[in-house]
């Protein structure tokens, strides 16, 4: 299995996500150019799917602030957000969830506990609860990032703008 043979046994319930989401992301000869062609589909057990067009959200965020974030979807088990970054975070953690990244667009540095690595759009990004972590932005235009919380924030500490 993938979890166990790259290490992530232990982090099982995120894995299946976290293959979807860099699937999502893809391989930098098969994503979309740009995050504007590119769409988020939700299917619920409840309710007909929806659609959300990445473009359009990322066109709310320009407000020129440092970081900002509007939550995109809350299901029973994961929170996601749509975050774009101008600066810099600063080193944080979050006791509570597991993160799943997917850069969209732009590049920059993440600090993930005492390691820098650049990353650049299409890369996926998993944060365990309680690391430190902070993302410093490097492109001209911000980066964007879909980001998925598990299990769901209560409220999603990143639906309000920073």
């Amino acid at each position: 299995m993938v979890a166990h043979r790259y290490g992530l046994a232990r982090h099982a319930a995120i894995v299946p996500v976290a293959l979807v989401l860099w699937g999502f992301g893809g391989c930098a000869a098969h994503r979309a150019a740009r995050p504007s062609d590119s769409q988020l589909l939700i299917g619920r057990q409840t309710d007909r799917s929806a659609v959300v067009a990445l473009g359009d959200k990322a066109a709310e965020l320009s407000a020129g602030k440092p970081l900002e974030a509007r939550e995109l979807c809350k299901l029973p088990g994961a929170t996601v957000d749509l975050l774009l970054v101008r600066g810099a975070e600063e080193p944080h953690q979050h006791p509570d969830h597991d993160l799943i990244v997917v850069l969209l667009r732009g590049t920059g540095l993440m600090l993930l506990g005492g390691e820098t690595h650049r990353v650049q759009a299409g890369d996926v990004v998993i944060i365990e609860r309680g690391t430190n972590h902070a993302f410093r932005n490097r492109a001209r235009e911000g980066s964007l990032a879909l980001v998925v919380r598990v299990p769901p924030s209560t409220p999603s500490p990143m639906a309000a703008e920073r």
